[in-house]
Protein backbone atom coordinates (compact mmCIF):
# COMPACT_ATOMS: atom_id res chain seq x y z
CA UNK A 1 0.00 0.00 0.00
CA UNK A 2 1.19 3.32 -1.11
CA UNK A 3 0.09 6.51 -0.34
CA UNK A 4 1.32 10.23 -0.67
CA UNK A 5 1.20 13.28 1.39
CA UNK A 6 2.56 17.04 0.48
CA UNK A 7 2.55 19.77 2.73
CA UNK A 8 5.38 22.44 3.18
CA UNK A 9 5.33 21.94 6.68
CA UNK A 10 7.60 19.25 8.21
CA UNK A 11 5.78 18.57 10.99
CA UNK A 12 2.93 18.01 9.47
CA UNK A 13 4.50 15.30 7.84
CA UNK A 14 6.05 13.51 10.65
CA UNK A 15 2.49 13.56 12.14
CA UNK A 16 1.30 11.99 9.04
CA UNK A 17 4.01 9.24 9.10
CA UNK A 18 2.99 8.52 13.04
CA UNK A 19 -0.26 8.39 12.48
CA UNK A 20 0.45 5.92 9.49
CA UNK A 21 2.73 3.94 11.88
CA UNK A 22 0.03 3.61 14.50
CA UNK A 23 -2.76 2.53 12.19
CA UNK A 24 0.19 -0.25 10.23
CA UNK A 25 1.21 -1.20 13.60
CA UNK A 26 -3.02 -1.84 14.94
CA UNK A 27 -3.09 -3.89 11.38
CA UNK A 28 -0.63 -6.22 12.06
CA UNK A 29 -0.95 -7.45 15.13
CA UNK A 30 -0.37 -11.12 14.38
CA UNK A 31 2.59 -9.82 11.74
CA UNK A 32 4.72 -8.09 14.22
CA UNK A 33 6.90 -9.92 16.63
CA UNK A 34 7.58 -8.45 20.13
CA UNK A 35 10.44 -6.71 19.39
CA UNK A 36 9.30 -4.79 16.27
CA UNK A 37 5.88 -3.86 17.77
CA UNK A 38 7.54 -3.07 20.84
CA UNK A 39 10.13 -0.41 19.18
CA UNK A 40 7.02 1.19 17.06
CA UNK A 41 5.37 1.54 20.43
CA UNK A 42 8.67 3.71 21.74
CA UNK A 43 9.04 5.81 18.83
CA UNK A 44 5.14 6.34 19.07
CA UNK A 45 5.49 7.36 22.37
CA UNK A 46 8.42 9.40 22.19
CA UNK A 47 7.61 13.15 21.93
CA UNK A 48 11.36 13.54 21.53
CA UNK A 49 12.32 11.12 18.89
CA UNK A 50 9.23 13.05 17.16
CA UNK A 51 11.01 16.71 17.77
CA UNK A 52 14.03 15.14 16.48
CA UNK A 53 12.49 13.67 13.20
CA UNK A 54 10.97 17.20 12.52
CA UNK A 55 14.81 18.85 12.55
CA UNK A 56 15.72 16.21 10.61
CA UNK A 57 13.55 16.39 7.77
CA UNK A 58 14.20 20.26 7.61
CA UNK A 59 17.64 19.89 6.85
CA UNK A 60 16.82 16.98 4.40
CA UNK A 61 15.19 14.27 4.29
CA UNK A 62 13.33 11.31 7.27
CA UNK A 63 13.05 7.86 6.95
CA UNK A 64 11.49 5.95 9.69
CA UNK A 65 11.61 1.33 8.67
CA UNK A 66 9.25 -0.97 10.02
CA UNK A 67 9.92 -5.14 9.91
CA UNK A 68 7.48 -7.38 9.91
CA UNK A 69 7.12 -11.03 9.38
CA UNK A 70 6.16 -10.59 5.95
CA UNK A 71 8.28 -8.16 4.89
CA UNK A 72 9.77 -4.54 6.00
CA UNK A 73 7.47 -1.22 5.78
CA UNK A 74 9.62 2.15 4.95
CA UNK A 75 8.15 5.43 5.47
CA UNK A 76 10.07 8.37 3.68
CA UNK A 77 9.87 12.81 3.31
CA UNK A 78 11.67 14.57 1.94
CA UNK A 79 12.20 18.35 2.25
CA UNK A 80 10.08 20.18 -0.16
CA UNK A 81 11.46 23.67 -1.05
CA UNK A 82 9.68 26.20 -1.79
CA UNK A 83 9.88 27.95 -5.24
CA UNK A 84 10.04 32.49 -4.75
CA UNK A 85 7.53 33.74 -5.93
CA UNK A 86 9.20 36.66 -7.56
CA UNK A 87 11.85 36.53 -9.61
CA UNK A 88 15.48 37.62 -9.43
CA UNK A 89 15.28 39.51 -12.40
CA UNK A 90 12.39 41.44 -11.40
CA UNK A 91 13.79 41.66 -7.33
CA UNK A 92 16.92 43.40 -7.20
CA UNK A 93 17.76 42.30 -3.86
CA UNK A 94 17.84 38.63 -4.84
CA UNK A 95 20.64 39.53 -7.34
CA UNK A 96 23.72 38.00 -6.24
CA UNK A 97 26.94 40.24 -5.99
CA UNK A 98 29.52 39.28 -8.56
CA UNK A 99 32.81 37.64 -7.65
CA UNK A 100 35.85 39.76 -8.84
Amino acid sequence: MASDFVTLYPGRAITWIRREVRTTTDSLVADLDGPARAAAAAWLNDLVAAGCAVRELRSGSYAYYLQSASGGWAWLAYRIVEQPSLSVAHDPRLVPLALN
